[in-house]
């Protein structure tokens, strides 16, 4: 199997949603934006694809060539990780949430703090068609929860870095009042 510039052009496409999907860094938003640029990408993948698949069938029908299926591979492998990433891009499959904590301002706004057993952890904030999130390091010491925040982001302003454990009703007391106080989530 011979890779041609065509397929090339086609492996190019399909890897420029993962700018959009795969975040390397420890804050970012994804959001409606980022699907109007993911969807951008798709159809510049899906209008290459049918041109070469066209281009292929011309070549069989002129010049009486054998079917070419290296870019139907190519976009079979696309569909199925670009459905993947889209479902997952915001999971750590590779860690075990150890306690998670919400605070429910209405179905448009909700904000979650995971802990994972690593001594990680991952803030969520949704709010309206936006999802942002911030990862880091946590310690517990004693009945508090400190959470190292390398760069302070402007859409986690209401979370604090110090919480109070408080086990009787299963809730992180902020430091700071102004920032929310969570309740833990029940597992299921």
């Amino acid at each position: 199997m011979k890779l041609r510039k065509r397929d090339i052009l086609l492996i190019a496409l399909a890897l420029l949603p993962l700018f959009k999907l795969v975040h390397l860094e420890d804050s970012y938003c994804f959001g409606d934006t980022d699907l109007v640029i993911i969807g951008v990408f798709v159809v510049m993948f899906i209008i290459a694809f049918l041109v070469v698949l066209f281009f292929n069938l011309y070549k069989i029908s002129i010049l009486k060539e054998l079917f070419n299926f290296t870019p139907v591979i190519i976009a079979g492998v696309y569909v199925a990780f670009l459905i993947f990433l889209l479902k997952y891009h915001d999971k750590n499959f590779f860690k075990d949430a150890k306690y998670s904590y919400e605070h429910i301002i209405d179905d448009q706004a909700r904000s979650q703090l995971i802990l994972y057993y690593e001594g990680d952890y991952q803030l969520k904030n949704h709010v309206f068609a936006k999802n942002c999130y911030q990862e880091g390091k946590y310690t517990i010491k004693k009945d508090t929860l400190y959470l190292s925040k390398e760069n302070d982001v402007t859409f986690l302003k209401n979370f604090d870095s110090i919480y109070f454990i408080d086990k009787k009703n299963l809730t992180l007391n902020p430091k700071n009042t102004d920032a929310l106080i969570l309740r833990k989530i029940k597992k299921k």
